[in-house]
């Protein structure tokens, strides 16, 4: 009973979170230089993750991975400067999350990457929490989290590389030609 309302409560805040994240005014790129990166747990794969911030010329220093689980929070040093796993735990039953992981969520990023194709409170909400110039995510996922949406799926990485790798680098380009 108290997960449906829960749950309730959390579809209220996702969609006052959603238009909030469409009202969101879109700032001028001209170079990557942070990374947030959103993933489930068992669709995390740090060398492939790192394949992705060599190719966009990004330091490990300026990425961050929110990884989704079913355990509590748990912070941990990696290839990468911040890596923490959230799970429904975290969120409160208004949508608020746990102040110990609000680090995160008062960063400004460049690029975030939606690694997820389901559609999700956690991670839907999750992601409408962060403040990024630019989304990139998967269709099956909810495409209001996302600017740029590819048609393929989580398993298809040397696609997700290049065709990424192709619109960030013609966003870069075309934002630097003006």
């Amino acid at each position: 009973m108290f997960d449906l309302f829960k749950n309730t409560l959390l579809s209220f805040k996702l969609k006052k979170s959603l238009k909030a994240l469409q009202n969101q005014k879109k700032k001028k790129i001209t170079s990557f230089k942070t990374l947030l990166i959103i993933v489930y747990e068992n669709d995390l794969d740090e060398d492939f993750f790192l394949s992705f911030t060599k190719n966009l010329k990004i330091s490990t220093n300026n990425v961050y991975i929110i990884v989704l689980n079913q355990n509590k929070i748990d912070f941990t040093e990696t290839s990468f400067k911040r890596k923490i796993y959230i799970s429904r735990d975290e969120i409160s039953v208004t949508g608020n999350i746990n102040k110990e992981i609000n680090y995160f969520f008062n960063q400004k990023y460049d690029l975030l990457v939606n690694f997820f194709d389901q559609k999700e409170i956690l991670s839907e909400l999750i992601s409408s929490k962060c403040f990024s110039k630019l989304r990139i995510g998967f269709s099956k996922a909810n495409p209001q989290i996302n600017d740029i949406v590819f048609n393929f799926g989580l398993n298809e990485k040397t696609t997700f590389l290049s065709e990424s790798m192709n619109y960030l680098n013609s966003i870069i380009k075309q934002k630097n030609e003006f």
